[in-house]
């Protein structure tokens, strides 16, 4: 989905706003991928951007006058050559919210433009209501607000991250029964018409993805598949460094190459009904992941079970995309994946000795809000970013 200038998504601070306004081809493409480094050297886009040094120079000084980013220090790129200016993303140009819609939770974030999350809150609800769920957000989006010292002109949208699939490439979802007053609607609507503000929604096994692709295994590796581990399983695919939506807007749907029957789907909901049938009282993933107690028993239990199924789904996503890495993540716990990957066999055979490469499996690096960190990504990705 591409956010031009006519677009009345956007707030009219930043409609109306020409640092919004015109942000080139180009410029996303700079700024993208000053934002995935974090910062770097001028000298850096010129080997990574496919511009000439003028042009560069002429970009990077547009975004410095539109206050998008700031040069730092002139450092030695080498001990040859001459001085490069360290760039930066302003944290200050602007703010967007996050919001995890989960199974049995619900979180809200606030990150700057640079990426750094400044504020998370995870509201303590009776329900999962839209009247409770939609108080709640408005509340934590209020509280964050003026404890940054923000206004609502600050604020570029809202990304809203469910769990579900998508319909028709809208932002329509089918999610678990556990948010029946969410499905089959328009849930950009929904959270625009109460908040006020811009909403972009996707999956929650994309936003995660897309969290990893930012602030993760995204900066070193460009094609990779991330499992998304939480009450379902899920994910999201990164493509020469892009999400990949797929025609219908669900690719990532990893949990569907399972058959019907003989198989466990490996999720933290499987988890936590074998943890309980050895004596524990968990009363939901997310207080299973609060407590979490590698010396539970029953965890060896569930790595056995679920070895079969993770070492299908490895397998076929290895083989079909064949990208350089598969990410465990979502809310998996660090210690637990670290456990699961000796269960993991990829299904290869060798011709003339050698087997076909597979893809290397990663444990996720960013967590733990890594949910509602994709989605306060996706204002700024649709409006600023070229990914």
């Amino acid at each position: 989905m591409k956010i031009n200038k006519t677009s009345p998504r956007i707030k009219p601070h930043f409609n109306n706003h020409a640092m919004a306004e015109f942000v080139s081809q180009s410029e996303k493409e700079i700024l993208g991928f000053i934002r995935k480094k974090g910062s770097c050297m001028q000298t850096e886009l010129t080997h990574n951007v496919a511009l000439s040094q003028q042009s560069l120079s002429r970009i990077v000084n547009q975004l410095e006058t539109k206050q998008m980013i700031k040069k730092g220090q002139r450092l030695l790129a080498n001990r040859r050559g001459q001085p490069s200016t360290i760039l930066s993303l302003n944290p200050k140009f602007s703010y967007a919210f996050g919001v995890s819609l989960m199974a049995d939770s619900v979180a809200v974030s606030l990150m700057n433009f640079s990426g750094k999350l400044i504020d998370f809150n995870t509201p303590v609800l009776e329900n999962l209501t839209r009247d409770t769920v939609l108080a709640a957000v408005s509340v934590c989006i209020e509280q964050m607000l003026r404890k940054a010292e923000l206004c609502r002109e600050d604020i570029l949208g809202v990304g809203v991250a469910t769990s579900g699939f998508r319909i028709n490439k809208e932002a329509v979802f089918n999610p678990p029964s556990s948010l029946d007053d969410f499905a089959l609607i328009d849930l950009e609507l929904l959270f625009s018409e109460h908040l006020h503000l811009p909403v972009w929604v996707e999956n929650d096994g994309k936003a995660a993805a897309i969290a990893e692709n930012m602030l993760g295994i995204g900066r070193t590796i460009n094609n990779f598949a991330y499992f998304y581990i939480a009450t379902g399983f899920g994910g999201g695919i990164i493509s020469e460094g892009s999400i990949f939506s797929g025609s219908r807007g669900n690719a990532g749907e990893f949990s569907s190459i399972l058959p019907m029957t003989g198989y466990t789907t490996p999720n933290l909901e499987t988890l936590r009904v074998i943890i309980n049938s050895h004596g524990e009282n968990i009363g939901s993933v997310s207080e299973l992941i609060e407590h979490y107690d590698d010396n539970w028993t029953g965890i060896e239990e569930w790595l056995v079970t679920v070895s079969a199924a993770i070492s299908l789904i490895c397998s076929a996503t290895s083989a079909i995309l064949d990208t350089q890495a598969i990410v465990l993540g979502g809310r998996l716990p660090n210690a637990l994946a670290y456990r699961l990957i000796p269960h993991i066999e990829f299904f290869t055979k060798q011709r003339r000795s050698i087997e076909r490469e597979h893809a290397q499996i990663y444990v996720a690096q960013c967590e733990p809000e890594v949910t509602t960190t994709g989605a306060a990504h996706l204002p700024f990705i649709h409006c600023f970013f070229d990914y």
